[in-house]
């Protein structure tokens, strides 16, 4: 897995998102890949209170409420993308990932 950096050439800061602690930055990204937050607390040797407490620092932040939507943060900083909660709420996590051009040239025929 590769670490989202945080320093002054951050994507984050590029893309004009909010600040994010280091460890926030830890936590964001093993929920983006779909931990769960006693998967992300046994991995980075944390309470599941405290994962709790970095959640809700980062829904915060972000203005999000659902856990869904830190995939779409996580997945807008990965791209150095700014993130939109207005846009993911109007269209949802699937159409604002093809928004942030996640997909590669179109969707994949069957």
């Amino acid at each position: 897995m590769k670490r989202i950096e945080n320093k002054e050439n951050s994507p984050i800061s590029e893309a004009g998102n909010p600040e994010l602690t280091e460890r926030e930055m830890e936590v964001l990204e093993l929920a983006g890949h779909g931990f769960s937050q006693k998967e992300i607390a046994e991995r980075l040797f944390l309470s599941t209170k405290t994962v709790d407490k970095h959640i809700e620092n980062i829904k915060k932040k972000f203005n999000i409420n659902k856990s869904t939507e830190i995939i779409g943060v996580y997945t807008c900083i990965k791209k150095s993308k700014k993130f939109d909660v207005k846009l993911l709420r109007q269209y949802g996590l699937q159409i604002f990932f093809i928004l942030i051009n996640l997909c590669d040239g179109g969707i994949p025929r069957q």
